[in-house]
């Protein structure tokens, strides 16, 4: 036996090889299993694991099945162990005791051996132990959760959601080393490392390097990535691992799908079933206020740099385990992140949260459940700024947060909605009461209570539709209908930015104005054009536009706001093999196209392949440019280390156009 790793609560057999004989009856053997620093046997770092009769997954134990003459002289010993269900996970020390035993007769002294393992053992968690906390009850949910190495990662907009592949490999060397070494660098004490929840929000801690901790990955939401790799280059955790480990400094640079995909990775190393999850429309509730607020002055034009952003997407991680230290009814998914918003108490980290207590508004439970319910259910409400400064909320959109809420589903490539796990059906009385609870914890607590009891009196309505054309091109309209018996005069505010998918707003592009005037039960509608070529040059690579739509009634002082985000629907790669079985260390040529679908030249143009068991992540540049139309076609020659299902991954950016990516599966025999 040299280096094992193992899953808690599992057994295994080795065998003991003495030079000299031994007596089941008489003499004894012990082993000691040691971890941590400072191993104590009252901290279960020091294990003195004894002989028993029967084996329990719920303690430490010792079989000896059988013994028999070694070839060589002296006898072999066949020994059962188990491990611990609750069993602390990380790196163990392995040491033999055999104690002698004389005939009784010449009253002499016990004489022991004791033998130091050379080869080292892990221990991880273990979804298929019943006794172990992360116990996975399907077969087909360990299989995805636990074992899978490949898998999507949910970007784009909730109009326009785009699967993306990713390569989790978290059965690579450097993923496994990463893993084990960032548990014993985190904050934790080694006898903490055998419980999940404390395990989950340490990773997502060291997941980020923010805290000076020597944490894996820089966030970069700049659209400049100088020193680094645009976030949207990566194409899965292990080449940044292998970065990581091999410096041992952060990696740059990363956003919420890479943090995301590197936590799945950190997680299912160790053991942990777990997942990324995307939430379209997702807040980022900045002051404690249970809502998204949005501020307009007294003229309508948008106070951008007071409000909550509500990004396009926001990605977290769940994993599946026991809460033994929150009530009943909060077991299975659990929420955390590693994408650093906001700190939880001194670290940049989030969760984990019990999605159940997020659905149900329990929002005192640990850890951040108040931060990822405002994400998700949180009330977009609309504060006017007077002319003399005084706030005073004026409308509330109860539907505009917390959509499409997406995970890869098991056993396929098809996007699950789970959105029904995180709150109650929108407008549902249960989830109005959640959202009336929550708002009692809020920071604007008081003129919200008054603002939800009164009675608000629109007698104008309003809907705001976007199109973009396959070319880029943007039209938006809006449309305003009086309801009322009498004239209503509309003055409409429209401002269109440069656009983060985080909801910042950049650079600003345009700004128009526009009054309607409304005879009673009459509709009209403003509308916009944009060339997509008018605009796209000022955008940076990873930004999008957001236009920002304000009405106000001169008569009612009715307020309307609403944001756009226009994006674009992007194409994939197409992948093509020369056969999809494919042999061991046998060259197979892949075929990569993409065609240029814009009005505008691609320049700077690189295409990165990799795959679990094939292929470590290959840069390629392709040295000319795409115009608008044509056709890219490159051909990559690989070579198959492993054999099994395998998922070759592709990933095309260029100057202005990013994120295109694409996929294939081979099997190889």
């Amino acid at each position: 036996m040299s280096n094992l790793i193992l899953r808690r609560g599992q057994d295994f057999q080795m065998t003991i090889k003495l030079e000299h004989t031994f007596d089941t009856k008489k003499d004894k053997l012990r082993l000691q299993f040691v971890t941590g620093k400072e191993p104590k046997q009252t901290k279960k770092t020091l294990l003195k694991v004894p002989v028993v009769e029967r084996l329990d997954p719920t303690e430490w134990g010792a079989v000896i099945e059988s013994t028999q003459a070694s070839p060589g002289g002296g006898v072999e010993l066949d020994v059962r162990v188990m491990s611990a269900s609750d069993a602390v996970v990380g790196l163990y020390s392995l040491y033999v005791e055999i104690r002698l035993s004389e005939d009784e007769n010449e009253n002499t002294d016990d004489t022991l051996q004791r033998y130091k393992h050379p080869g080292d053992i892990y221990i991880l968690f273990n979804a298929w132990c019943q006794d172990d906390a992360v116990y996975l009850a399907s077969e087909a949910e360990r299989q995805e959760y636990v074992l899978n190495e490949t898998g999507r990662v949910y970007v784009g907009s909730a109009r326009s959601i785009c699967g993306r592949p990713w390569n989790f490999g978290q059965f690579e060397k450097a993923c496994f080393k990463a893993a084990i070494y960032l548990l014993e660098k985190c904050s934790l004490r080694t006898e903490a490392l055998g419980n999940p929840t404390l395990v989950t929000r340490a990773l997502a801690a060291m997941a980020n390097s923010n805290d000076n901790d020597g944490g894996v990955l820089t966030g970069n939401w700049t659209g400049q990535y100088s020193g680094g790799r645009s976030p949207c280059t990566w194409n899965g955790s292990v080449k940044i691992l292998e970065e990581y480990m091999i410096s041992h400094r952060e990696v740059k640079f990363g956003q919420c799908w890479v943090f995301s995909g590197l936590l799945t990775t950190l997680c299912r190393t160790v053991g942990l079933p777990a997942r990324s999850v995307t939430n379209f429309e997702s807040a980022h509730d900045s002051d404690h206020s249970m809502t998204i607020d949005n501020h307009v002055n007294w003229d309508g034009k948008p106070l951008k740099h007071l409000d909550d952003s509500i990004w396009n997407f926001h990605v977290w991680n769940e994993a599946w385990f026991k809460r033994h230290d929150l009530p009943s009814g909060n077991d299975g998914w659990q929420a955390f992140d590693a994408t650093p918003q906001e700190s939880s108490e001194g670290r940049m980290r989030c969760g984990p949260a019990s999605v159940n207590s997020v659905r149900d508004g329990n929002i005192y439970l640990p850890h951040d459940t108040k931060f990822i319910f405002a994400e998700v259910n949180g009330d977009r409400i609309i504060w006017m700024m007077k002319p003399d400064g005084d706030l005073v909320a004026v409308d509330s959109q109860p539907k505009c947060v917390g959509s499409f809420i997406s995970t890869k589903a098991v056993g396929s490539n098809e996007r699950a909605d789970i959105t029904a796990n995180y709150k109650h059906p929108e407008g549902s009385a249960e989830e109005r009461q959640v959202v009336k609870k929550v708002s009692q914890h809020s920071s604007r607590c008081r003129a919200l209570e008054t603002f939800y009891k009164i009675k608000k009196s629109h007698d104008v309505s309003f809907s705001c539709e976007s199109t973009t054309a396959k070319n880029g091109d943007v039209t938006l309209v809006l449309t305003a209908k009086n309801a009322s018996s009498e004239p209503r005069h509309v003055t409409v505010v429209m401002c269109a930015t440069a656009r983060y998918y985080t909801g910042v707003p950049g650079e600003e592009l345009d700004e128009k104005s526009m009054e309607l005037d409304l005879e009673p039960g009459e509709q009209k509608d403003a509308k916009w054009f944009y060339e997509a070529v008018s605009f796209v040059c000022q955008l940076d690579e990873d930004a999008a536009i957001g236009i920002y739509v304000t009405a106000l009634i001169k008569e009612t002082e009715q307020v309307f706001t609403t944001q756009k985000v226009i994006d674009f629907d992007k194409p994939d790669l197409e992948l093509e093999v020369s056969s999809n079985r494919v042999k061991v260390a046998e060259q197979f040529d892949l075929v990569v196209r993409f065609t240029n679908p814009f009005d505008f030249t691609l320049k700077t143009c690189v295409l990165n392949v990799e795959g679990p068991g094939i292929q470590d992540d290959l840069n390629i540049p392709l040295h000319r440019s795409i115009k608008p139309g044509e056709m890219m076609s490159q051909k990559v020659r690989l070579t198959p280390k492993f054999r099994g299902k395998r998922e070759i991954i592709a990933n095309f950016h260029s100057e202005r156009l990013v994120g295109i990516t694409g996929s294939v599966v081979v099997d190889v025999v």
